[in-house]
């Protein structure tokens, strides 16, 4: 029981500072009236070896969602979804123990306005366990036309890692 309140303390510590550096479902026009900020964040096992030791993977965060209809998209910018809450798909980048972002928003997915924390989590790791290898792999290859090998971590669980805005070692 001790192990399981720590691990949900370092849980919702990871989530508070995701929050804080990251911003992932704040309101892109500023104001505070939106549904709520990121409410979890599940990372993939799966990565694609970087220079340096990063480890490239998606994230799929789930929270309010920060896109309002009547504003400009721009040409890359994923598509405006309806509801008060969305899932993003994040391009992050591990090293070590570290964790930072590195794509705020590759894509997105609606999520039914009732949905619980729990069935929100189980839909994130549903999102990347449908994206088939080689999807995932052009999502994170430097080349998405010539995808690099994919490999499996063991280390998966967010609240494992130190969310950061950047590596202080140069990565790549």
């Amino acid at each position: 029981m001790t192990s399981e309140l720590s691990r949900m303390t370092r849980l919702e510590a990871c989530i508070e500072r995701i929050n804080e550096l990251w911003a992932l479902h704040e309101p892109e026009d500023g104001h505070g009236d939106g549904p709520g900020p990121c409410q979890l964040f599940v990372l993939d096992r799966r990565f694609v070896k970087g220079r340096n030791g990063c480890e490239w993977r998606l994230g799929v965060s789930f929270g309010g969602n920060p896109f309002l209809p009547t504003r400009f998209r721009g040409l890359a910018s994923p598509a405006t979804l309806p509801g008060m809450f969305i899932f993003g798909i994040h391009l992050v980048g591990t090293f070590g123990n570290q964790i930072s972002l590195f794509d705020e928003w590759l894509d997105d997915r609606q999520a039914s306005n009732g949905m619980t924390t729990e069935d929100a989590f189980e839909m994130a790791k549903s999102i990347l366990r449908e994206m088939s290898d080689r999807e995932y792999a052009s999502r994170v290859s430097e080349n998405p036309c010539n995808p690099e090998l994919l490999h499996s971590s063991d280390r998966w669980l967010i609240e494992d890692f130190e969310v950061l805005r950047g590596f202080e070692k140069a990565t790549g």
